[in-house]
């Protein structure tokens, strides 16, 4: 987690949407506990603008009772998911009901090992979006079963290596 504390103009600043309680949530506001002054912030992705997660009524009191602009807040800025970062190809994938040839497939559990393999994939083969889905779906299986494909790969180099089959 990477926190940093910035001043944001309370115009930008909404304390009624709600958000969703998680554990990042839940840091944020640890942070801000025994602060008497600081903001915990979130950052829509829609608009811009920023949510209160802690410090409501520090934030009420500022624009009763001050003629403060901005206000001190403390702004989680670790990347929302690593999703985001991925091409459009990948995403597509996501909330995607794929055939039943493929029970194993699940975008939402690939570690970030095998995000990082696929990206590192997805820079050097421009060749990859002209497959069908199906054989994207192949392809990408290896990345998501990473580890196996890691151990049987270093078996074999193992097995070549002392002239054995194991």
């Amino acid at each position: 987690m990477r926190f940093t504390i910035q001043y944001i103009p309370l115009k930008k600043i909404d304390a009624s949407a709600t958000v969703r309680i998680t554990e990042r949530i839940k840091q944020l506001r640890a942070v801000v506990w025994d602060s008497s002054n600081l903001l915990a912030v979130k950052k829509n992705r829609r608009d811009g603008s920023f949510i209160v997660v802690g410090g409501h009524d520090r934030y009420r009191y500022m624009k009763a009772h001050t003629n403060k602009l901005y206000a001190p807040c403390v702004l989680d800025e670790t990347k929302e998911s690593s999703a985001a970062s991925l091409p459009s190809w990948i995403r597509k994938f996501r909330n995607r009901n794929l055939p039943k040839k493929f029970p194993k497939f699940h975008p939402e559990k690939i570690t970030p090992a095998g995000w990082s393999i696929i990206r590192a994939f997805a820079k050097e083969e421009p060749r990859f979006e002209r497959l069908t889905r199906l054989q994207q779906v192949k392809v990408l299986l290896v990345a998501v079963r990473y580890k196996k494909t890691v151990v049987k790969a270093m078996r074999a180099m193992v097995d070549d290596m002392t002239g054995s089959d194991g």
